[in-house]
């Protein structure tokens, strides 16, 4: 069916598209469907991959733009983006400074964005869904068709105008990404990196571009909303008065945190300025999949007393270790992995590990019906 779509474009790129009319009647026999109802559909994935690689990469327009069938190498063990074009690129950067890495999802984005290419014929990822004729030199999306074309697409996905008033730009995605990565905590160096802002006097110093986004300048002097709203929005998922956890750790953490906030006196209003004050210092509790950790491992003789499962190689069980709780916000995460282990139950190339695979999922759905009762 696609290679005969893609047939189709080449009699459009070469003939014009009045000469496909035998074409359409022939298609429509074939395969039960029209060419545009396929048209329609690879327009929505060129798009939805576009999104994905914006979306986790925080690239620049001008960056995006200059992605071409072939920028996707595999290199040192990793999947790596290489864009044409670098913002300000001096001969004194390392060789590797215009990659990105690129997780499984942006690899497949890719993958789709240059099966796609095949039928438009135009070389640049980041472009329209129009046939490159034949005297045409293939072309990128402006930055305002870019921009236009996300706008488009997101009132197409939003079903129940949940997004009806947002105003959706290629640099949406990069002021999103850095707040997550914030609040995942990963360390200014990296995102000065990922971001391109590296600046090679003082390359341990992070570059002011960088602490414009996603309100990072105010994380850093404390005063602020954007990271800090996301640290004491997961302060309150876990010590908040009406937190919901769970996990075998989560009976000895709620009595430890009540504990505490009873003795300062501490409760309705006052507790949630205590927790946004919290937050402007950092979260107390290592993330560890979908749970977190609130074991010291600073403290040398608690660690000795009552050492956690996974001490020494840290693959930590939320389910089964004492020292960690499971907060509401887990719950997509914990949906995935409980149906992953469904299939893999089912899978025949795991019937030798049937029986671990039951446990997981028996284990999951008890911690996904603690969270949501």
């Amino acid at each position: 069916m696609f290679e005969s779509y893609i047939g189709r474009r080449k009699i459009i790129r070469e003939r014009g598209a009045q000469h496909v009319r035998t074409h359409t009647s022939q298609y429509k026999s074939n395969f039960g469907v029209l060419p545009r109802q396929l048209s329609d559909f690879l327009y929505r994935v060129q798009t939805a991959a576009q999104v994905v690689v914006l979306m986790y990469t925080g690239m620049r327009y001008s960056e995006v733009v200059g992605l071409k069938r072939g920028c996707l190498t595999y290199r040192d063990g990793f999947n790596v983006l290489k864009s044409t074009v670098v913002k300000h690129k001096s001969n004194d950067l390392p060789a590797d400074y215009d990659e990105w890495i690129a997780t499984d999802v942006v690899a497949d984005a890719i993958n789709c964005l240059e099966i796609i290419s095949e039928a438009t014929f135009n070389r640049f990822l980041f472009s329209g869904f129009d046939t490159v004729k034949n005297e045409e030199e293939g072309c990128a999306l402006s930055n305002t068709g870019l921009s236009s074309r996300l706008r488009k697409y997101l009132i197409t996905i939003d079903e129940n105008d949940e997004w009806a008033d947002w105003d959706l730009h290629p640099h949406s995605f990069r002021h999103t990404l850095v707040h997550l990565l914030a609040r995942a905590e990963v360390g200014l160096p990296y995102i000065t990196r990922h971001l391109k802002h590296a600046h090679m006097r003082l390359s341990y110093i992070p570059d002011s571009v960088t602490i414009g986004y996603g309100n990072l300048k105010y994380f850093i002097l404390a005063k602020a909303t954007g990271i800090k709203e996301a640290r004491t929005e997961m302060l309150q998922n876990i010590y908040g008065e009406n937190a919901r956890v769970t996990g075998a750790g989560a009976a000895k953490h709620v009595e430890r945190t009540e504990d505490f906030f009873r003795g300062i006196g501490v409760s309705g209003e006052d507790r949630d300025d205590y927790l946004a004050r919290l937050a402007e210092s950092g979260v107390p509790m290592v993330p560890t999949g979908f749970g977190l950790c609130g074991c010291n491992h600073a403290d040398v003789e608690a660690v000795e007393k009552d050492p956690p499962p996974c001490y020494g190689d840290y693959r930590c069980r939320p389910d089964i270790c004492e020292h960690a709780v499971i907060t509401e916000d887990s719950i997509p995460s914990i949906q995935k992995r409980y149906e992953h282990a469904c299939k893999q139950v089912e899978a025949p190339d795991q019937a030798h590990a049937r029986k671990h695979w039951i446990s997981v999922r028996d284990s999951l759905k008890e911690l996904l019906d603690s969270v949501q009762s």
